[in-house]
């Protein structure tokens, strides 16, 4: 609602960015409604009557002078005033009020606000019904409006202009209605072409290149288990045994969980499990090189301690 207290130049940025646009604002309701025009012909007929006048004056506190003479006081109700909904909960606290007392006239907060869950009414704004958890007001009980904004030139050579709302749809009793046709930005009430899907590139890894890669993981996982079977079979040998088997074994190993690495690595995340692999594939790596490079470094530091003994 920023853009109906000012005006832009006609053919400016802003003047085709507000042009067409709309929104959905809480509703107290509309001219044409029963219940809406009953209570702005009532407040009407109470500023109009001097002993009602009388009366408020009565029991305002203080010097109500000041309010009274406001012009606003008692006007007849403006599209998005919240007169209404000031009045149904007037009568909705008053209802309350009276289940909630008891035979002694005591009123206890907790009783109040438990009564209130339980109060329903056809008030101004629509079926007035609370939730029973929050005391929240349920939102299919309130009355919705799609305002449009619309063009409003503000002189002569139209070049400037002003955006005045106007109610296009209302929803009320659970479904919507239409009480005058949207116009949209291009000027027509034609509902334009809803905004193309964003063409997104995943970066897909391609099927040969995934082939390729998954060979080579198997290639690697193949020789790793090759070579610990040959490290078995040749555990007595005079070399194998200097070169320490359980050391070699530990490398060979580490060398087949790396090589799975690749495996996760290579899925495409098209699935809500694509985490799990990537999550999966930072393991394996971690683990692999971790195998590979203690065996490798106790190795090492086992060779040095026995030749510096």
């Amino acid at each position: 609602s920023a853009g109906l207290d000012r005006s832009f130049m006609s053919g400016s940025p802003l003047h085709l960015a507000y042009k067409g646009a709309g929104w959905i604002v809480v509703s107290g309701g509309i001219p044409g409604m029963e219940e809406y025009d009953e209570l702005g012909h009532q407040l009407n007929e109470i500023k109009q009557s001097p002993e009602d006048m009388e009366y408020i004056t009565s029991i305002l506190p203080g010097d109500p002078s000041p309010l009274l003479d406001k012009d606003v006081f008692f006007n007849p109700i403006t599209d998005g005033s919240s007169t209404p909904f000031w009045y149904d909960a007037m009568i909705l606290m008053g209802l309350a009020a009276c289940n909630a007392t008891s035979d002694d006239l005591d009123l206890r907060g907790s009783a109040f606000f438990d009564e209130l869950k339980r109060t329903s009414f056809n008030g101004v704004t629509g079926p007035v019904v609370l939730d029973g958890d929050t005391g929240t007001r349920t939102a299919s009980s309130v009355h919705f409006e799609v305002q449009n904004l619309v063009e409003d030139f503000s002189d002569e050579n139209n070049s400037h202009v002003r955006f005045r709302s106007i109610t296009t749809n209302l929803f009320a009793d659970g479904e919507w209605n239409s009480t005058t046709a949207f116009i949209f930005s291009d000027g027509t009430t034609e509902l334009p072409n809803s905004i193309p899907e964003p063409a997104v590139d995943n970066n897909y890894i391609e099927r040969a290149t995934r082939g390729i890669v998954l060979s080579l993981s198997g290639c690697a996982i193949l020789f790793a288990l090759s070579f610990g079977v040959w490290t078995y079979a040749n555990r007595k040998a005079r070399i194998v045994r200097a070169s320490q088997p359980f050391f070699l074994y530990l490398m060979c190993f580490g060398t087949v969980v790396l090589a799975l690495a690749i495996v996760p690595i290579s899925m495409n995340n098209t699935t809500s499990e694509g985490q799990q692999w990537c999550t999966l594939s930072v393991w394996l790596c971690t683990i692999g090189f971790v195998l590979i490079f203690s065996a490798f470094f106790s190795k090492t530091h086992r060779i040095n301690k026995i030749m510096n003994s």
